[in-house]
């Protein structure tokens, strides 16, 4: 199971970012970020639910390192489609190294020093269970988050991940975690591994910020299949 149309990441430089009217939205509510590519302008729809929900969206914005985007920064500017899995630079909110709460080094060090090494991936993992570092919120506010990093005005290069547009203009949805949706639900046949959306900022100062969200409604565990646990 998997998205319907595919999986990859449009690479770009900085246009714009909008949202829809929280008037006449309609079903879903998004942040609409564009980005120019060599292929043409992208339209990249971060979903958030609705504009006010106050437990509807989840997010976290995480400091990444260089060499966390070792796969997919040689790429060039446009779409590239990713296989679902850990070697092919597509991102897993549950699996990505990067992505997973850990133990400050500086506290995982001491308990390998005490010989408690063994407690440090049962800790990590429960924080994982219990969603460390997550943050709820309404949809307009989520949005004011990533804004507040994209206007900084030295923004260099923007990855974005999620399911291409099927027709129409050049974009990306589902940019959003894309597993753990539960039994009955609609989304329920999409759920997968390795194929999570997510923003990705590099700025000119060499700071790189991802920008994850994901629905209240979606597990922090999947099993091999994406499905909640």
């Amino acid at each position: 199971m998997s998205l319907s149309d595919g999986y990859g990441v449009a690479i770009g430089t900085f246009v714009s970012f909008t949202r829809d009217n929280p008037d006449s939205y309609g079903n879903y509510y998004h942040g609409i970020l564009k980005i120019k590519t060599l292929d043409g302008e992208y339209t990249c729809a971060i979903d958030v639910d609705t504009p006010n929900t106050s437990v509807g969206v989840e997010y976290k914005i995480i400091s990444l390192i260089p060499s966390d985007l070792h796969v997919i920064s040689p790429l060039s500017n446009g779409y590239h489609e990713l296989f679902s899995n850990a070697t092919s630079g597509a991102i897993d909110y549950i699996r990505s190294a990067y992505l997973v709460p850990k133990l400050p080094d500086s506290l995982r060090k001491w308990m390998r020093y005490f010989f408690m090494g063994h407690l440090i991936s049962l800790i990590e993992h429960l924080m994982l269970r219990r969603g460390y570092g997550w943050k709820s919120n309404t949809g307009d506010k989520t949005l004011n988050e990533l804004e507040s990093i994209l206007n900084t005005g030295n923004v260099t290069k923007i990855y974005v991940f999620g399911e291409p547009f099927s027709s129409g203009d050049l974009g990306v949805h589902n940019i959003h975690q894309n597993q753990g949706d539960p039994s009955g639900t609609s989304w329920w046949s999409e759920n997968g591994i390795w194929q999570d959306g997510a923003t990705i900022i590099e700025k000119s100062d060499g700071t790189i910020t991802a920008f994850i969200n994901k629905f209240t409604s979606q597990s922090y565990i999947t099993d091999g299949s994406g499905h909640p646990v």
